[in-house]
């Protein structure tokens, strides 16, 4: 890790800076759909450098983001079966309405997590 009291001088403002255990940990408050959010993901990485970058995202949600065509191997009969129906429903139902809101503000939903995941992954 670089020195923390250098960099934390510059961070963006949504992020949270926290000592535990000797570590410095840095969390940056994020919105799934904003450029900010992005550019502030982005330049805290690219400040902080740090040694590990976690992302608060289920394995599914991730396997989207990080393969966006995954959702034509979903079998609609397999989650009717097993009784997810309305689950599969309100995920449609919020990614239709997040998919608005970003194509009126230019980012992708997620993005924010995706360049945390491609910093980490690069």
């Amino acid at each position: 890790m670089t020195d923390d009291s250098a960099s934390s001088n510059s961070l963006p403002p949504t992020v949270t800076s926290l000592e535990v255990d000797g570590r410095s940990i840095h969390l940056v408050g994020t919105a799934h759909v904003s450029k900010t959010s992005v550019a502030d993901v982005r330049s805290t990485l690219a400040l902080i450098e740090p040694e590990t970058v976690c992302v608060e995202l289920c394995e599914p949600r991730y396997r989207n983001l990080t393969n966006p065509d995954s959702w034509r191997k979903v079998n609609i009969l397999q989650i009717l079966r097993s009784g997810k129906a309305m689950l599969l429903l309100s995920s449609l139902i919020m990614s239709s309405f997040q998919r608005r809101i970003a194509d009126q503000l230019g980012v992708q939903p997620g993005a924010e997590m995706l360049a945390a995941i491609e910093a980490a992954e690069g």
